[in-house]
């Protein structure tokens, strides 16, 4: 049952290229199908562990080298700062509540280390709540987790190997290895 659910999901996100309104709401199907099945499971048991730089576990419900499907847990207080992948992204919340933004980006980024955002979005996501993530370079965004949250994220191909961190009011940013975080905490 579990697997019908997740693939169901994956199917419907190879369709569409991995992000977009049909994915975003093929994903909030998937959650709801979900809590039943994991209600008396834990959600270790049917996923595989990731490290993460910025959650306190990342737990891979699918992946095949192109289409990722993963479970991040994320402590409250924890601020994963404004940040990039390289590629579009889809983000829910399975349950919690997390203060997520994103960003757009305005300049041509022909200057290193700048970078021009404007605040696309701000919002409050709570238990079932989707937002889809453009493409680059408007693929920037932050959260801040205001209680202990589970986050479902679809990633469609690979993490680039190089992160960008933002510090909006500044207008700069910061290339970082993957799997390191800023050590003052980002531009949150």
């Amino acid at each position: 049952m579990y697997d019908d659910v997740v693939l169901a999901l994956v199917d419907v996100a190879k369709k569409h290229g991995g992000y977009g309104d049909a994915v975003a709401e093929a994903m909030q199907t998937c959650m709801t199908a979900l809590r039943p099945i994991l209600a008396d499971e834990d959600p270790a048991l049917v996923t595989y562990f990731r490290k993460s730089a910025h959650t306190e576990g990342s737990r891979v419900l699918y992946y095949d080298g192109s289409l990722g499907v993963v479970f991040n847990t994320v402590k409250s207080g924890t601020i994963i700062p404004i940040h990039n992948h390289g590629l579009p992204e889809v983000v829910g919340v399975y349950s919690g509540s997390i203060l997520y933004r994103t960003y757009n980006r305005l300049d041509n980024g022909d200057i290193p280390n700048v970078a021009q955002l404007s605040l696309r979005e701000e919002r409050l996501m709570t238990d079932g709540d989707v937002s889809v993530l453009p493409e680059p370079p408007h693929d920037i965004h932050g959260l801040r987790a205001l209680k202990d949250t589970t986050v479902m994220n679809i990633i469609p191909g690979a993490l680039q190997p190089i992160r960008q961190y933002y510090y909006p009011s500044e207008s700069v940013y910061i290339e970082l290895p993957a799997g390191t975080k800023p050590a003052d905490g980002g531009g949150w």
